[in-house]
């Protein structure tokens, strides 16, 4: 019987050897001085859903959405979605909602109860409160709410009507009616005989009656080159042996400047 053929044997192939492995790096702890962005709460994260949910209604429960913007605000809720302040939180990346708007619908949920705003509604709340700050007296934007509002007639002549029975409009025009009474008058530049007499007039009169009763003081003002205008004095009535007194006292009634 044949003989098979004795093959070669496979020369073995040496392993190569295994690649060095990085030495791993040690796990810090986190730095508890570091601020870490923390995930939103569950006291925000309902607070945000409330908001969005309210803001959709805001023409009917606006009351509810600036109470519900008052209590993250005043409690510091937004810090704990990361914010960094209460208008960031209004931002894109918060509720969306207008820094203005939110501020106003606050101040308006400040100041009445629920009741009153489902009375008269936002519109005529938020004038009120615009009435309360333009009028001189220091009144809260309930004490509107017993105001005479001033309104004009078709004939042109002021009205008056209740608080109840004025229109949004009509607050928000009588708001610009006291604006312009209050506004400043713009400034003038006098002329020569329109200057003023010196505020130290009348008491100057008074010292040189004290020595002379018929005394008379005349005052008159030019206008001068520089920045101040050029006084003229007129005495009369002073006899003459009181005059360096008279004089004395003038000099001490008027300004040094």
């Amino acid at each position: 019987m044949p003989q098979k053929p004795i093959r070669p044997l496979k020369p073995i192939k040496i392993p190569r050897p295994l690649k060095p492995t990085k030495p791993l790096r040690p796990i810090r702890p986190p730095n508890p001085f570091k601020p870490q962005p923390a995930a939103p709460s569950k006291e925000l994260s309902r607070e945000t859903a409330k908001i969005l949910r309210l803001k959709d209604e805001i023409g009917v429960r606006f009351w509810d959405l600036g109470q519900c913007l008052i209590r993250v605000h005043d409690q510091a809720i937004y810090a704990q979605g990361g914010f960094d302040s209460f208008e960031q939180y209004l931002g894109r990346k918060g509720v969306g909602l207008g820094r203005t708007t939110a501020y106003r619908l606050m101040e308006l949920a400040r100041n009445f109860g629920r009741e009153i705003a489902r009375k008269h509604g936002k519109t005529k709340l938020l004038a009120s409160i615009d009435l309360a700050k333009a009028t001189p007296e220091e009144d809260r934007p309930i004490d509107v709410l017993a105001y005479q509002i001033e309104v004009t007639s078709t004939d042109g002549k002021p009205q008056f009507k209740p608080f109840k029975d004025a229109s949004s409009n009509e607050i928000k025009r009588a708001v610009q009616r006291i604006k312009r009474r209050q506004a400043k008058k713009p400034h003038l530049v006098p002329m020569p005989h329109q200057y003023l007499k010196p505020a130290w007039q009348a008491e100057a009169l008074r010292s040189l009656r004290a020595i002379a009763p018929k005394a008379t003081l005349s005052i008159q003002t030019a206008k001068a080159k520089g920045p101040d205008p050029e006084i003229t004095l007129t005495l009369s009535g002073i006899p003459r042996s009181k005059l360096r007194i008279a004089l004395t006292r003038l000099a001490q009634a008027a300004p040094e400047s």
